[in-house]
């Protein structure tokens, strides 16, 4: 029997909802394994479309960062630029798959 978990799209709507409920999920490829933590519905390395919901430990390693002072336009409008830089970063997760987000200061 599926779960209601289980069965949601694997988008960004759906890891949001997750989000909210306290899980922080990733999508594994059951073809051969791959873990990610975007929620993705076709594997980039065996164009599988077999995947899966996969609950992530949350913990990871920060590999590299940035603070950027030149923010895109969306950021501006939130306040971000020059005299308020806005980071972004690699992170290394626990589960072996690195991953790259954005925080503003």
């Amino acid at each position: 029997m599926t779960t209601e978990a289980e069965s949601r799209p694997f988008n960004a709507a759906s890891f949001y909802a997750f989000l909210k409920e306290g899980r922080f999920m990733g999508v594994r490829c059951r073809e051969n394994g791959n873990i990610y933590a975007e929620a993705r519905p076709i594997d980039p390395v065996s164009h599988s479309r077999d995947m899966e919901w996969h609950e992530l430990s949350g913990r990871a390693t920060l590999t590299t960062f940035t603070c950027i002072s030149v923010a895109p336009a969306s950021l501006e409008a939130k306040g971000y630029g020059r005299n308020n830089p806005y980071c972004t970063g690699i992170v290394t997760l626990e589960e072996g798959h690195e991953s790259a987000r954005e925080s503003p200061v």
